[in-house]
């Protein structure tokens, strides 16, 4: 998110009604809800993802490449 730039687009695989997932490096850490703040970019946090429920968020790839970690 710090490297976004005017321009850039975020797809999202949510509806604009649910919570995004934000991954801290390749891990789902929290879900929230993509907006403005005045006229800047924010997400606003809604829940945090405890370790037991990361699996539950990733694609199968993304568990088995977190596996080897």
């Amino acid at each position: 998110m710090l490297n976004l730039e005017e321009g850039d687009v975020l797809r999202l695989d949510t509806s604009v009604r649910d919570d995004a997932v934000m991954f801290v490096g390749t891990r789902p850490k929290f879900r929230g809800k993509p907006g403005l703040n005045g006229k800047r970019r924010a997400i606003m946090l809604t829940d945090p993802i405890v370790k037991a429920d990361e699996s539950i968020y990733m694609t199968e790839v993304e568990r088995t490449d977190n596996e080897e970690l």
